[in-house]
């Protein structure tokens, strides 16, 4: 057993400590803006104090000079309010000296984180009527009162870059996902030029071979075309050259047509012992599944081959159901083999891991498990040992064809007629319509003529009337012609066992008709509106 996990953990490291890096690099960005900030509010609100202690020691020059010591009170105590901590008036005759607020001159010492916050301007007083010199005028105030604004600042800075931030992390998660896509391609496309130079060469020597079988060997040479078509599309699959331009092409909706040739090429390979049941649910043919029809035949081909490994040589039985439990569709593939163990089952989808086989790969479950994924579904194994193995996958379809019938809606008195030549189906009918109280208004017809006496009835409102007409009716016109004839505005089905025919489809949705598979008749829902 191995696993090849060192790449996987590489890349994983790498895109981790890309991101790290990235975050890193953002808050180191944050702290230094938040900085910038603070030291710009610093020196703002430094040269914004010193402009206001110069404009007010002015005025109160000149209010000196005037001799208005009122009006000197005023402005510096409305500069006091409105900007500083305190003013201090300084004179060498002692008697000019006072500090505002006057509480202030009895402390001394300030504590060191105070001198810290605070920082002062000092103005001389250009005072030509005292004989003084140095006088002064001394403001002290907070240097960080404008940091709280800052801080705001940067909050809401930080707010607005968020998005944008996580938009640059997320378009560097997507660039590196498509390098290393890129990569992955590079290397895939290596590996597959070297497995496809080394399968041609056999294939060429396989394709001669059922021309020279003999016509009495018609099983084994039907067998070996089919064999020699499924490894040239895969040959064709890995053909790298061409994968851009064959891509589109290869993606397929209908999943019900890939389901039906995965069985027939498989009923084609089984051994005479083994008994293959199959179930697929006829509404199926409706769903449209995006996916790659070669991949998915391989997918399955390979979950029954594992099934015909666990067998061995013992008779056993194996099982598909293809089941639509909208908006799903679950494919089940089960075996009464040996069944696995827990620790086994654990990890039977890991690449590299294989159990009882001599020449496992481990390539066919992991394979399985990354196209699932791709088409947006998931599959899972559960076994019981000694009992049996299943294997369960799960694709959600996308949409459904145009003619769908999900369930039938009558209204409580309208017409209903019902044309089918078989009487069973006839009965059929009226005992689903009497079941959700339908028993009045229902006509049953058994042949075109009677049903071209309804439809050319001048007193019959078809708009208001609901048709539902088998297909082949064993005469020269189809109950598909017939619905062409009625109006678009009434409800027309197409009830048929026919219903997987393309052009039946086809014609059925480009005439606004719906379609129904006969199998469907007893299970498909009833509405009274």
């Amino acid at each position: 057993m191995s696993f090849d996990t060192s790449h996987s953990n590489s890349t994983s490291s790498t895109l981790e400590e890309t991101i790290t890096q990235f975050e890193y690099r953002q808050s180191i960005y944050s702290f230094l803006g938040l900085l910038i900030l603070i030291g710009a509010s610093i020196i703002a609100n430094n040269l914004h104090l010193q402009s206001v202690a110069e404009q007010s020691t002015k005025y109160v020059t000149r209010m000196i000079q005037l001799g208005q010591m009122r009006e000197v009170n005023f402005v510096l105590e409305e500069a006091l309010n409105t900007n500083f901590k305190s003013i201090t008036y300084k004179s060498k005759n002692s008697s000019h000296n006072f500090t505002m607020p006057p509480a202030l001159a009895l402390i001394k010492n300030k504590i060191p984180l105070e001198s810290l916050l605070r920082d002062r301007v000092i103005v001389p007083v250009n005072n030509s009527l005292s004989k003084q010199d140095e006088e002064v005028i001394i403001y002290e105030y907070n240097r960080f009162s404008l940091v709280p604004y800052a801080t705001m600042l940067w909050f809401f800075i930080l707010l607005i870059t968020i998005p944008q931030t996580r938009l640059v992390k997320r378009r560097l998660i997507e660039q590196f996902e498509k390098d290393l896509v890129i990569e992955k391609s590079k290397a895939h496309a290596s590996i597959s030029d070297e497995v496809r130079h080394n399968l041609r060469t056999p294939l060429a020597s396989l394709m001669r071979l059922p021309a020279r079988l003999p016509e009495t060997m018609s099983q084994d040479k039907e067998l070996l075309k089919t064999s020699i078509e499924q490894i040239q599309k895969i040959t064709a699959a890995l053909d790298y050259k061409k994968i851009n331009q064959t891509t589109d092409q290869a993606i397929s909706d209908s999943i019900y047509d890939t389901i039906y040739k995965s069985i027939n090429q498989i009923k084609a390979t089984l051994p005479s012992n083994i008994t293959f049941n199959t179930q697929i649910d006829d509404s199926l043919c409706s769903a449209k599944i995006p996916h790659i029809p070669v991949e998915l035949q391989i997918i399955i081909g390979n979950i029954v081959n594992n099934s015909l490994d666990a067998l061995q040589i013992s008779p056993g039985t194996i099982s598909i159901r293809a089941k639509d439990l909208a908006p799903d569709l679950i494919i089940e593939i089960e075996d009464d083999g040996p069944g696995m163990d827990s620790s086994i089952l654990a990890h039977v989808f890991e690449k590299g891991f294989s159990s009882g086989k001599m020449n496992g790969t481990g390539h066919g479950l992991y394979h399985a498990y990354n196209w699932i994924n791709q088409w947006g579904g998931s599959i899972k194994a559960a076994s019981e040992p000694r009992r049996k193995t299943r294997i369960t996958i799960q694709l959600p379809i996308s949409e459904r064809e145009s003619w769908y019938v999900p369930r039938l809606k009558f209204k409580s008195h309208e017409k209903i007629f019902i044309l089918d030549d078989q009487i069973t189906v006839r009965q059929l009918w009226k005992i689903k319509l009497g079941e959700n109280g339908i028993h009045s208004n229902v006509y049953l017809l058994s042949n075109i003529k009677e049903a071209k006496v309804i439809l050319y009835d001048p007193l019959l409102e078809l708009n208001s009337s609901t048709f539902l007409f088998d297909y082949d009716l064993k005469e020269s016109e189809t109950g598909l012609d017939l619905l062409k004839l009625i109006p678009k505005h009434a409800q027309r089905y197409l009830v048929t066992g026919h219903f997987d025919q393309a052009e039946i489809q086809e014609a059925c949705a480009k005439n606004g008709i719906y379609l129904i598979p006969k199998s469907e008749i007893a299970e498909l829902p009833i509405v009274i509106v």
